[in-house]
């Protein structure tokens, strides 16, 4: 697989480097199989029928403090319920973190999911990704993969699936199906101007450009309706302008913070959603620092949680200040959530037996915390199995118009699928 940096290289606690990359064939290169994508879309794969809805996943890299966050345990031991205390919001009996106060006043705007579990105890975003965690087989298509090949299509133009983060890839849905990434070579010529020639013989270069030397030569075999289709993203204003933030007042990018990720890439998620793209994926708030194994308290209370507070009210403000409250749905996670007990460090370390998710938008049912995961936060006692990330999604795919009963071949054409526990969070409706 072809691998083409584009950042600093960062190394985890476990000592697996995490690295900004396209994955050709994984990430799908910005733009590279579109016509392909096209084609499918047209075939029926993916046609509107409704009002148009998308989902925006803010990704903490490195595994958030639930504990010292949304799930607080001010009666615990100490060594379980760490340094900062709980404050009211402006719901009755739904408390937050002191260092969210930002948070403590739109609580009326977005839910708590405490105690979700998922299978992962390593950095890594595969299971945040697909759903699937651990060593299972086949590999799983993404989310965003899934939703570009069931959900339903704003027929605009727009992509339906755009990666801000190091997604995985559609595995056996195909690289028809692959993420959109701004940082791929398609971008950069929206940004030029979007100037499109008009012999075929220059849109079969310009899409042998947008492609590099990725690809084989078949993939450029594409007929001339879906080619012209594909350059049509060079051509539309409607495509440039949602990925234009100088569209914004500076007003409005100011509430974000200067930081790209965790701040204005969550203003382009809103605007790119608005504009009618399906599923958008980003990371959060202060990236790569969420991994606190030692002074957890310190880091959080002097960095990580001032950040997150600031560009989540903003996100979740500008959610609702837009009208898109009903149609777009905002999730907030890391991968796995943190342990209950303080280590010797002032740290706390993996555990994937419990995390918090923060939910937005959807037209759900907002101001709530579902899951009680007791004194010290272990699990969810409230139901005889806890929630999963797999549930999660599956919510995600019914909100979408997508049945999570639907079965995919796989590359041997045995039929998967899309999820393993279909069961949605009931709570939210």
């Amino acid at each position: 697989m072809l691998t083409i940096p584009t950042g600093k290289s960062f190394r985890f606690c476990d000592g697996l480097t995490r690295r900004n990359v396209l994955q050709i064939g994984a990430l799908a290169l910005g733009g590279l199989s579109l016509p392909d994508l096209l084609r499918l879309r047209a075939s029926g794969a993916a046609q509107a029928k409704a009002a148009h809805k998308a989902v925006i996943l803010v990704y903490l890299n490195g595994g958030a403090s639930q504990l010292d966050m949304f799930d607080m345990k001010p009666d615990a031991p100490a060594e379980f319920r760490g340094e900062f205390k709980p404050i009211e919001t402006n719901v009755p009996g739904m408390r937050v973190s002191e260092h969210l106060p930002l948070q403590s006043k739109i609580a009326d705007k977005f839910t708590v999911l405490n105690g979700m579990q998922v299978v992962t105890s390593g950095h890594g975003t595969y299971e945040i990704s697909t759903g699937f965690g651990g060593a299972v087989m086949p590999k799983r298509p993404s989310v965003g993969a899934v939703v570009s090949r069931f959900g339903r299509s704003a027929d605009n133009g727009m992509p339906p699936w755009v990666s801000m983060m190091q997604d995985y890839g559609p595995a056996f849905l195909g690289a028809a199906h692959g993420a959109f990434s701004p940082s791929g070579g398609l971008m950069n010529d929206l940004r030029g101007g979007g100037s499109v020639p008009q012999e075929r013989s220059g849109l079969l270069q310009s899409l042998d450009r947008l492609r590099g030397d990725a690809e084989t030569g078949s993939e450029l075999q594409a007929s001339d309706a879906f080619t012209a289709k594909a350059l049509e993203m060079l051509a539309s204003t409607k495509v440039r302008d949602a990925f234009d933030l100088g569209k914004e007042p500076e007003s409005v990018k100011a509430k974000y913070g200067k930081q790209v990720h965790g701040g204005t890439n969550l203003l382009l998620a809103l605007r790119l959603a608005a504009a009618g793209v399906s599923f958008i994926t980003a990371y959060g708030p202060a990236n790569l620092k969420w991994d606190t194994h030692q002074n957890n308290f310190k880091q959080l209370r002097e960095q990580v949680l001032p950040e997150y507070d600031r560009a989540i009210h903003a996100m979740i403000t500008d959610l609702y200040d837009r009208g898109l409250d009903k149609d777009v749905l905002v999730l907030i996670m890391g991968e796995f959530g943190r342990t209950t007990r303080v280590n010797r460090q002032a740290g706390r370390d993996h555990y994937p037996a419990s995390t918090s998710v923060q939910i937005a938008g959807g037209g759900f049912k907002m101001g709530q915390t579902i899951g009680n995961t007791g004194q010290r936060g272990d699990w969810d006692i409230s139901r005889s199995k806890p929630y999963t990330i797999q549930n999660l999604y599956s919510t995600v795919y019914r909100f979408l118009g997508i049945d999570p009963d639907i079965k995919v071949p796989d590359n041997f054409g045995r039929p998967q699928y899309l999820l393993d526990q279909r069961e949605t969070i009931t709570e939210l409706l």
